[in-house]
């Protein structure tokens, strides 16, 4: 299990959807079997 955290969603999508992550989310896709599960965190007082 690996856990990333990103101040907001859509800080986690544009990294996801990056150009510099694209090469390793397609190694990822054919080398692992995987589940993304992105769960939106509460916010510290």
């Amino acid at each position: 299990m690996v856990i990333f955290e990103f101040p907001d969603m859509a800080q986690l999508k544009a990294w996801y959807r990056s150009p510099a992550y694209r090469p390793l989310l397609e190694l990822r896709k054919r080398t692992a079997n995987w589940t993304l599960v992105a769960v939106e965190g509460v916010a510290q007082p």
